[in-house]
């Protein structure tokens, strides 16, 4: 006898909300980073989540995805002048 397990339907609102919690927690470790080299590596891998974010919202997660592309550029300049900071050393 074999047995079908049914398919799990995804909620993408509760997945929006664990990637967005994700690039939260990344952020933030960042931020208590003192190397520059690791801080902008880790603000790198949250700018490149975002693109999951804009994913979910494509698919259909009822968010503002202007609010979310504009936190992504924000994150990006901050990288650009951490990057500018790194290189004057």
């Amino acid at each position: 006898m074999v047995f079908f397990r049914k398919k799990k339907q995804v909620d993408l609102d509760e997945l929006f909300k664990a990637k967005y919690k994700e690039i939260n927690e990344i952020v933030a470790s960042g931020q208590r980073e003192m190397d520059f080299e690791i801080q902008i590596s880790q603000f790198e891998l949250a700018y490149h989540k975002y693109d999951e974010l804009l994913e979910l919202i494509d698919q259909g997660v009822d968010y503002d995805r202007q609010h979310f592309e504009m936190l992504k550029q924000d994150l990006k300049k901050q990288i650009d002048l951490l990057k500018g900071l790194n290189y004057e050393d």
